[in-house]
């Protein structure tokens, strides 16, 4: 899976998380930004714990608690048709609070 990538927000404390793919579906490239704050140590810890039961549910539950106020109803229906959306940018979120991928 792609990068996402992150440019520095316009708003104090937020920065724009960004995504491109290819809908094979729709036959159509789609960019997808959103506006984050760092998660709390909280909401990493919450998210961990939720990994058991549900990945997916865990980490749209953690980009529910970092998203930018007026970007949240957009980010909600944009996961809605993209699921694994929230996978992406809750596995970026995570990363940017220094979580990686160790092994082989």
């Amino acid at each position: 899976m792609d990068e996402v990538q992150v440019k520095d927000g316009k708003e104090k404390g937020y920065n724009e998380f960004s995504h491109e793919f290819f809908d094979v579906f729709k036959g159509k490239d789609v960019t997808v930004s959103i506006r984050f704050a760092k998660p709390t140590p909280q909401a990493t810890e919450r998210a961990q714990k939720q990994m058991m039961k549900s990945p997916n549910l865990a980490l749209k539950n953690l980009c529910l608690s970092a998203v930018h106020p007026d970007d949240k109803e957009q980010m909600q229906e944009t996961f809605k048709e993209y699921s694994g959306l929230a996978s992406t940018f809750g596995g970026a979120l995570l990363k940017a609070c220094g979580f990686g991928e160790l092994g082989n």
